[in-house]
């Protein structure tokens, strides 16, 4: 089975599948921001989740840490890096790995919300001249 792209010959100027797409992004965004405030609860929900809810999380730790306070609707850095990965394809739809190494995840680092330790000791060690992203593992 061949995976579908919207470069491919067959499929340039299909604006349905580009709306498929968008479609799949923007359904993402809004899975991730409905499921992000119960992302590391050990509990079940009392009652469904049915609408985007103002919520806080502890960020930092224990010791530094402060409350961050999460909006309706807000989505967390699996949308964020999510979206980098989609500005890291290239016009002929090729994923561009340098791209995202170097520009993309590096400046993740300045608006990221949720990252774990590993992404963004990954992201910070990009910061360096001398990391080379196929070599840069945790």
């Amino acid at each position: 089975m061949k995976q579908i792209s919207l470069f491919d010959e067959s499929t340039k100027g299909d604006k349905e599948l580009l709306e498929k797409f968008k479609a799949s992004l923007i359904l993402s965004a809004v899975g991730d921001s409905l499921g992000w405030p119960l992302e590391f609860k050990k509990q079940k929900p009392r009652r469904k989740i049915e609408s985007f809810i103002k919520w806080k999380k502890l960020v930092g730790g224990k010791w530094w840490g402060y409350l961050d306070e999460i909006a309706p609707g807000e989505y967390s850095d699996d949308t964020q890096l999510t979206l980098s990965v989609a500005r890291s394809i290239r016009s002929n739809g090729e994923f561009d790995p340098s791209y995202f190494a170097y520009l993309e995840l590096p400046l993740w680092l300045n608006y990221e919300r949720g990252g774990g330790k590993s992404i963004k000791s990954a992201a910070r060690n990009l910061l360096k001249k001398k990391t080379l992203w196929f070599t840069n593992f945790y």
